[in-house]
């Protein structure tokens, strides 16, 4: 029975002695975990501020004496150490490419000066407007849109005419229901005024303005009423002389001195290596003369037509016929840049938005020396081949064709020479 009692309490003290060293594992590990946390806070704390440059030259020497006391926990504590120290060596370089951007915009700035000077000016014009000139007016509209109509047959009748995308010319035109105004917006073409117009109407921001405004002048959704209201509606589409509208495009797109990269200044250096122009020397910005510009057109005018309308052009110099699809819509009220005060004011009264939206026009820098249109053509046009001019009207022809345009003033303006 002593033997027996004797063994027990032996097996007991045994047992107390086991546990009482894997308590003291338990805890010390523990402490060992809590130790190695610290040291890796203290870790990315001390490399934080280095990277953030609040660190003087000792605070760095600080963070390095952290890195030994770290290794001797665990293997643990090193691989969160690497992901801290990855961690800044990515941010240290996004750092530099951002400073790189900045010293290029800030050279830019330099070398070429503020760019603050492309700018945009409305002027409200005010006309004496009298029930006579609104006749006339009406007469004018009349003629137009049956020039359209008649030149529409004429496409419709011609083998493998495309066919603009229906779909997508119904989201982007605006329906002023309580209007009744139909109104397709062409970049170059007057849009930037009547947009800014409609969105300060409706008591919108004007920033985003063309992703706003078809939003709250957008279609009705069904097909009964949307046919309907084409039926009873004024259908406005404004346009210019097919060749002013690139010249346009060039001088806003083309000539813009771009410091910071967006998709035109990528466009103009593009252009500018791709094409050449032996009569105009190479431009240190790298933007394009408007004869390399007009090479570009062509090519790429060139893929639209043999994709039949796959190859996406520019908004900028997309066709208006492909934009608008008149020979669809049958725009009843054509207006022209070359008269447009005297038709959007007709416009505005007709439709009753007189008094809610000024007939304004938008007078932009277009980065160049000339102030007038006429002048500019004269020159831009005059260091043009002719058979290259001559290339670009037969792509856009539909357009001078539907609105009764003539190529023939800016083709006697080009070379005869290549």
């Amino acid at each position: 029975m002593l033997a027996t009692s004797f063994c027990r309490k032996e097996v007991r003290i045994s047992v107390y002695i086991v546990l009482g060293f894997s308590l003291f594992s338990v805890l010390h590990l523990s402490l060992l975990k809590f130790e190695n946390l610290q040291a890796v806070k203290a870790l990315e704390t001390a490399e934080g501020a280095d990277h953030g440059g609040g660190l003087a030259e000792g605070g760095r020497g600080n963070a390095r004496t952290v890195i030994p006391e770290a290794k001797e926990f665990s293997s643990t504590s090193r691989g969160r150490r690497k992901k801290v120290q990855a961690k800044g060596r990515v941010k240290d370089k996004v750092d530099e490419g951002r400073r790189r951007k900045w010293d290029e915009i800030d050279r830019c700035k330099n070398m070429y000066g503020n760019l603050s000077g492309h700018f945009f000016k409305d002027e409200v014009v005010t006309l004496n407007w009298t029930e006579e000139r609104s006749q006339a007016q009406r007469e004018l509209f009349q003629q137009r849109a049956k020039v359209l109509l008649e030149a529409c047959a004429k496409v419709d009748d011609t083998e493998g005419a495309l066919k603009p995308p229906l779909s997508v010319i119904y989201q982007n035109n605006l329906w002023l229901k309580d209007h009744d105004l139909i109104y397709c917006p062409i970049n170059k073409v007057g849009s930037t005024t009547w947009i800014t117009s409609l969105l300060q109407m409706a008591g919108q921001e004007t920033n985003h303005g063309r992703g706003r405004v078809r939003k709250i002048y957008s279609a009705p959704l069904s097909i009964r009423n949307r046919n309907s209201f084409l039926k009873k509606a004024m259908r406005m589409i404004i346009v210019r002389n097919p060749l002013d509208r690139l010249l346009s495009g060039y001088r806003d797109k083309m000539l813009h001195l771009i410091c910071k990269e967006n998709q035109f200044s990528v466009m103009q250096k593009m252009i500018s290596a791709r094409y050449s122009d032996p009569d105009t020397p190479p431009d240190p910005s790298g933007r394009p003369s408007f004869r390399q510009f007009l090479l570009f057109i062509r090519e790429e005018m060139e893929k639209f037509w043999q994709s039949h309308g796959q190859h996406e052009v520019n908004n900028h110099w997309k066709p208006f016929w492909w934009y608008c699809a008149p020979c669809h819509f049958e725009y009843n009220a054509v207006a022209h840049m070359e008269s447009l005060s005297e038709d959007q004011e007709y416009i505005l009264r007709e439709t009753k938005l007189s008094g809610k939206i000024n007939n304004t026009r938008t007078h932009s820098s277009k980065n160049d020396n000339f102030t007038s249109t006429h002048e500019a053509a004269r020159w831009y046009f005059g260091q043009i081949p002719r058979s290259l001019l001559e290339e670009v009207v037969r792509l856009y022809q539909p357009d001078f064709d539907i609105f009764g345009y003539s190529p023939d003033y800016h083709l006697a303006l080009a070379k005869d020479k290549q």
